[in-house]
């Protein structure tokens, strides 16, 4: 829904990628979902819903999110998908979703709905 933030976390390979990728396509995106590790932020335009994919990996304080306008992101209709989140959860709206992935088998993952990190 517009305005939705949801905060993926879970460690290195658990597939927080993929689901962000799985999530864009529901939205309608046909852009590819690729980890935004480098540029911190992917807009998605193209879809039912204006959607942004961020990863807080390589940030080293929450002072960074500012320089790249998260303050407006959080106020727009946008749906904002954080991969990371966990470093930086007071950047998140208290009514954020948060979902945990975590390596269930060799090509398994669990996906459970987690409480704030």
């Amino acid at each position: 829904m517009p305005g939705e933030v949801l905060g993926v976390v879970g460690e290195l390979g658990a597939g927080k990628t993929h689901l962000t990728q799985g999530i864009m396509e529901g939205l309608g995106s046909t852009d590819a979902a690729a980890s935004p590790t480098f540029s911190l932020v992917h807009e998605h335009r193209d879809g039912r819903l204006r959607a942004c994919h961020f990863d807080f990996y390589r940030l080293r304080d929450e002072s960074e999110l500012f320089g790249i306008g998260w303050d407006e992101y959080l106020d727009g209709d946008t749906v904002l998908v954080v991969e990371w989140a966990n470093l930086f959860p007071d950047a998140l709206p208290e009514d954020a979703s948060w979902l945990l992935l975590e390596h269930a088998g060799e090509c398994l993952r669990r996906v459970s709905l987690a409480p704030r990190s």
